[in-house]
């Protein structure tokens, strides 16, 4: 196997470091290539995007490492591009979680607070965000990060206040006395 992987470019202005990764990892068995070339581009403004780089180059190499073996005898070549786009949609994911759990850069001065994500959806399109603030649009733009869209939104809790499930959408009540002194309290 050849591997030729580094930096592309200069760090810029405006950078620490340089953000850029590229790899190119080839192979030939019987008059067969196999070869897989990325260049990530330091994934947006994400502060600490040469991590997220590097962890797609490793990803990348790792899947290459694994699947060589295997490729032509025991995989044909539309199962391997399957395979590799599922395996970059996973390291997309493995970038995600690690951004939410170190704050997401979304415009502001300061990253926001680390947040649990909960995928709820086999079609990964339904989930359950937990922030800890509450800045102007912030679950949207967190996604418009990591280039989703928001299409539905529903808070579910707030403090110590939960969602009451008796309220049909649109609805609403007046609080209880035990939820105005827990937020008294919590205050």
């Amino acid at each position: 196997m050849r591997k030729y992987a580094g930096c592309l470019s200069v760090k810029g202005n405006y950078r620490k470091k340089n953000q850029d990764r590229a790899c190119c990892l080839s192979s030939s068995k019987k008059g067969i290539l196999f070869a897989v070339g990325c260049v990530c581009d330091g994934i947006g403004s994400f502060a600490q995007s040469e991590i997220a780089a590097e962890m797609i180059r490793v990803g990348l190499e790792r899947w290459f490492l694994g699947m060589e073996p295997l490729y032509p005898e025991n995989i044909d070549e539309e199962s391997l591009i399957d395979d590799l786009d599922m395996t970059i949609r996973e390291l997309n994911e493995l970038i995600w979680i690690y951004r939410k759990e170190n704050g997401i850069d979304i415009g502001e001065e300061a990253l926001t607070l680390p947040a649990k994500l909960e995928i709820c959806s086999e079609d990964r399109k339904n989930c359950l965000l937990t922030i800890h603030e509450g800045k102007f649009h912030q679950v949207k733009r967190m996604f418009q990060s990591a280039e989703n869209e928001v299409v539905f939104l529903k808070r579910m809790s707030m403090g110590s206040l939960t969602l009451d499930k008796a309220l049909e959408t649109g609805q609403y009540r007046p609080l209880t006395q035990e939820e105005i002194e827990r937020l008294k309290t919590n205050a």
